[in-house]
């Protein structure tokens, strides 16, 4: 496990909750777009949501939207109060559009790993000894 961590391939250790135990009830997978893309703009609204918990993944995309997050929230409620009241008050948004989880289907933590026992040219990236 030392050698795994010291080659970075391990970035930590946590242990996974049960956000419905929690009360968390509400998922939400959100697009943001921002209104300028102006140098310092992205950034500030990336260095805004670092500190937002309730924001559990945030990733830069292509297409319509510049970011997808994947936000949780007790009730529909907390959900609206999160995004008229915190979300798009960060700096340089736009539009938000949201998606709401009805149930989940499948959620894996586990990374695939098929690619790394055949492959293609060139050394693998990674050594697992």
């Amino acid at each position: 496990m030392g050698r795994l961590q010291g080659g970075r391939l391990i970035h930590g250790h946590t242990a996974l909750l049960d956000p419905d135990v929690l009360g968390l009830d509400v998922e939400a997978f959100t697009s943001v777009s921002l209104d300028r893309h102006e140098s310092g703009v992205g950034e500030a609204f990336e260095q805004g949501i670092q500190e937002i918990d309730e924001i559990l993944d945030c990733m830069a995309v292509t297409g319509e939207a510049d970011y997808i997050l994947r936000i949780v929230a007790p009730d529909l409620d907390a959900f609206a109060r999160f995004i008229t009241d915190r979300l798009i008050k960060l700096p340089g948004v736009k539009m938000v559009r949201s998606n709401i989880g009805l149930h989940r289907i499948k959620r894996s933590h586990a990374l695939p790993l098929g690619h790394l026992a055949a492959p293609k040219a060139g050394k693998p990236k990674v050594r697992l000894v």
